[in-house]
């Protein structure tokens, strides 16, 4: 039998050919992804620095209504004191006015 006219080494050649384009098609492809992982990175760290500022206003929004909340109940309470007291002067006043002795003032004001 005669031999095959061409050469020995021509599908070895197309093979590594072929190997080198995909490893160049590979190589870029990472670069690729390399680069837009450095891009979501950055996305991430510029959304972690807008997060914790974000909660720091919260907390700091949270104290002030804590501290308000509390000034409120004590202008409340401080406000019912006062009008219990005008309520009492009003009503000593009366029963003074009414001619009352101070045992049956006091007895009325037990009662307020």
């Amino acid at each position: 039998m005669s031999r095959p006219k061409g050469s020995k080494n021509k599908k070895t050649l197309a093979k590594r050919d072929s190997l080198a384009q995909r490893l160049e098609a590979m190589i870029a492809e990472h670069g690729a992804l390399v680069s837009d992982q450095k891009a979501q990175e950055e996305t991430i760290a510029e959304t972690q620095a807008k997060l914790k500022e974000t909660k720091k206003a919260i907390r700091k929004l949270e104290t002030q209504i804590k501290r308000l909340k509390e000034q409120k109940e004590e202008a409340d309470l401080a406000a019912a004191n006062a009008s219990k007291k005008q309520m009492a002067l009003d009503k000593i006043s009366e029963l003074i006015d009414g001619g009352k002795d101070a045992d049956e003032i006091l007895s009325a004001l037990n009662g307020i």
